[in-house]
């Protein structure tokens, strides 16, 4: 709670002596949606015209459009949602305590470890206090595996556990349509786990709930849309083949595997495959929802942030089923016989090996061949990293082997903050330096300051939509298609796959709509495109339309900084 505190504050900003808190930029999307909502203008885009699905987490911006109910300010609407992330996440830890209470009955220990590696996973962090639905979608999958754990121990658990699991997976799914996956290896794992003549009834009512609401909320979609499937479906799968959703998919997930995931994986695996016929059950379910989010992350192509080297939205969000089994792994190697503690240490050792030889190769590339400050930071983040964590790791491993007794919570300190190196070091280290990763401040300023400058009834063009489209509360054209039913649609503009961030059609948003103002954010190099439809350069990634008299020209001139 201190380190969401200081993580929240440090967000804010301050614009003509007033602070405000902005969020991540697709959290500012569904921002506006909510806002639409919560006046009374329909869950849309913009306040006319026919709605376009660009949101994809239905249920958090029903949570945010309440949120808008209330009198808070402009300013201070976001650190509300950040503020209830925050609540999240704090719940998720006592959800996990309770799960691994149910895995590891007779183990405290494991609880406390298992709270400490879900609290020091920086992405979870991240993603929750920046406004995204990780946290939501954490706090209901860690529930439903818990009752699922529970059900499956007790033959006679009654209709009201199966119910309330029934219920838990419905909020998935209307948090997240792709939640359909961590729902059927629930499901599927209930079905193993139970007695066959409680086989049917919990299957039936498990399915009439996930049936129930997807049908449900494809009938809302229908009707109100238009549409089967929500728009950004259509804008990150449409016209794009599996063979290049899987291969940026899968380096996505070896990059963020190899940087921060390697050593809780490495952990768990070799527990589950040391100890895979005394596993407790439940954590054979656990490794099931991390490596369906795998999949599904491959299968999409991952994320378009994988640039910032956290781990995308999708595996966050699942990664606490992961540490919770890596905890168990935890335990069990403090408690273990000391020549099993050695080899089990060893072998997780050995795996930080391959992780420098994929990291070395880019360790000083060609364009950075440069004395300095860079190398260093690769060299502590990149490489270091993994050779202190290995070596820390191999050093327990001969110390422990002719020892029978250590004591137990030293050695689990020791393990614990090994894996927590290796899990945050470098993302924490860059947020104590450069705050969170993305510009989502820049953004947000643009769109009050875009607001200055215009009239209510102007249009915006913008390419980076969520936060400048928020603030400015204008009439906006989303350049690049999350909200724009005929740009998502069409193949991708860009030669280079980036789920979401691929497709643009000028000749629509700009010949066609005809918008005031056109926004890029960073400023763009299409200049004499942009211009050829009519519009004029006013200042760095800011063109106005020759013939619009809603934008003040001399004041959209006289904006220091549109690049940051």
């Amino acid at each position: 709670m201190i380190f969401g505190v200081v993580f929240l504050a440090r967000t804010s900003f301050t614009v003509a002596g007033q602070r405000y808190f902005s969020l991540f930029d697709d959290s500012m999307m569904s921002m506006r949606y909510a806002r639409n909502l919560a006046h009374g203008h329909g869950l849309a885009w913009n306040a006319t015209g026919h709605p376009v699905e660009g949101y994809s987490n239905f249920l958090w911006t029903l949570w945010m459009a309440f949120l808008h109910l209330f009198p808070f300010p402009e300013s201070k609407i976001s650190l509300a949602v950040s503020v209830s992330g925050l609540a999240l996440l704090v719940v998720n830890l006592l959800l996990v305590r309770s799960l691994v209470a149910q895995l590891a009955p007779s183990s405290p220990r494991a609880r406390v470890i298992a709270m400490w590696l879900v609290a020091i996973y920086y992405p979870l962090a991240y993603w929750t206090l920046r406004g995204m639905e990780v946290g939501l979608l954490a706090v209901i999958g860690t529930a439903a595996a818990l009752i699922a754990v529970r059900v499956s121990r007790s033959p006679r658990a009654g209709t009201g556990a199966v119910v309330g699991l029934g219920a838990l997976l419905a909020l998935g799914l209307l948090t997240r349509d792709d939640f359909i996956i961590p729902a059927i290896i629930v499901v599927a794992w209930l079905a193993w786990r139970v007695q066959p003549t409680d086989r049917f009834k919990l299957v039936a009512i498990l399915a009439a709930f996930v049936v129930g609401t997807v049908g449900a909320h494809t009938a809302f979609r229908v009707a109100y849309y238009g549409d089967w499937l929500p728009n950004t479906y259509y804008l990150k799968l449409a016209h794009i083949g599996l063979w290049t959703r899987l291969h940026r998919g899968v380096f996505g997930l070896v990059a963020t595997g190899e940087l921060e995931l390697w050593a809780p994986v490495a952990v768990a695996g070799v527990y589950l495959v040391a100890r895979r016929r005394r596993v407790p059950p439940g954590a054979w379910l656990l490794a099931g929802l991390f490596v369906g989010a795998c999949a599904y992350s491959a299968y999409v192509g991952g994320d378009a942030w994988e640039s910032t080297q956290l781990a995308n939205r999708y595996l966050a969000s699942q990664a606490t089923a992961l540490l919770v089994v890596a905890a168990m792994a935890i335990d069990y190697v403090v408690s273990a016989p000391a020549a099993v503690r050695s080899r089990i240490l060893a072998a997780v050792a050995f795996i930080a090996i391959p992780v420098v030889v994929l990291r070395a190769p880019d360790l000083i590339p060609a364009s950075n061949m440069q004395l300095g400050r860079l190398p260093t930071e690769w060299w502590l983040t990149r490489v270091g990293t993994p050779l202190v964590v290995g070596a820390g790791l191999a050093a327990l491993a001969w110390w422990t082997r002719p020892r029978s007794y250590v004591k137990p919570l030293a050695m689990a300190t020791a393990i614990v903050v090994l894996v927590g190196l290796a899990m945050s070091t470098r993302e924490l280290r860059w947020w104590g330096q450069h705050n969170a990763f993305l510009p989502d401040r820049e953004t947000a300023v643009a769109g009050l300051a875009l607001a200055a400058v215009t009239q209510p009834n102007a249009v915006i063009a913008l390419a980076v939509a969520g936060g400048a489209g928020y603030f400015s509360d204008r009439p906006a054209v989303d350049l690049s298609g999350k909200s724009d039913r005929t740009v998502a649609r069409e193949p991708p503009s860009f030669p280079v796959f980036v789920p979401g961030q691929d497709k643009q059609d000028l000749h629509y948003s700009l010949g066609k709509l005809r918008p005031d103002l056109v926004f890029s954010w960073p400023a763009t190099q299409a200049d004499a495109q942009i211009e050829s439809y009519g519009y004029d350069r006013v200042a760095p990634g800011a063109y106005v339309r020759h013939d619009s008299r809603l934008v003040d020209r001399m004041g959209l001139a006289r904006i220091a900084t549109f690049n940051g």
